[in-house]
């Protein structure tokens, strides 16, 4: 009986090493996924490349006028006109890393870190959103957020002065608030301030 049973020991334990590895292996992989995207993200922002688009030249322009004191306008319109057809929250956040440097395109970069930032913002909220609110296991949450950190449009707006980026993080950081089983009145107003934020980012 004793002999059977340090016999059944080793597997026992061999099979729960098996498991433990296994976990390690699943919170391991997406975890160094993440980690070696870093770099990618960090040489395609330290570029001079932007302005690419209409877009980003509206974002700039708009954001250079702010900086330098004449309002949401675009300077090289002949009348000056108010901008109205693109919402004033990104190119307020470009006109302060305009402030810092305002020579372009060497502040191309410098500009480019407000997407940055946006996308830290953005999968902090997919983590604690996978985790704690949807309650997925730390393996699923990380895997679910390097298959979005890996994606292509993902890493194409982190390198512009696009909107998508810091819109996707207030949309999520609404979501975040929202989607729970009980909600309080901090966490209504929080969700109302990001909603408001997040619609003066993409609408006008």
């Amino acid at each position: 009986m004793l002999l059977s049973l340090t016999q059944q020991s080793p597997d026992t334990n061999s099979s729960g090493l098996l498991w433990g590895n296994g976990r390690r292996w699943a919170v391991g992989i997406p975890a160094s996924l993440l980690l070696l995207l870093i770099p990618i993200y960090a040489m395609s922002v330290a570029t001079n490349a932007t302005a690419m688009n209409h877009d980003e030249g509206v974002y700039i322009a708009t954001a250079k006028a702010m900086a330098e004191g004449h309002g949401f306008k675009i300077d090289s319109y002949p009348a000056a006109l108010v901008q109205t057809k693109y919402p004033v929250v990104l190119p307020f956040l470009l006109s302060l890393a305009w402030r810092i440097d305002p020579h372009f395109p060497e502040n191309a970069p410098l500009l480019k870190t407000v997407s940055i930032f946006a996308v830290f913002a953005w999968l902090a909220c997919c983590v604690l959103y996978f985790y704690r609110n949807a309650g997925m296991s730390i393996a699923i949450t990380l895997w679910l957020t390097a298959f979005v950190t890996v994606n292509q449009w993902a890493m194409y707006l982190t390198a512009t002065v696009m909107s998508d980026i810091l819109y996707a993080a207030l949309a999520m950081a609404v979501l975040l608030l929202v989607a729970s089983d009980s909600i309080s009145y901090r966490q209504i107003i929080g969700a109302a301030l990001f909603a408001s934020v997040a619609y003066l980012t993409r609408t006008a």
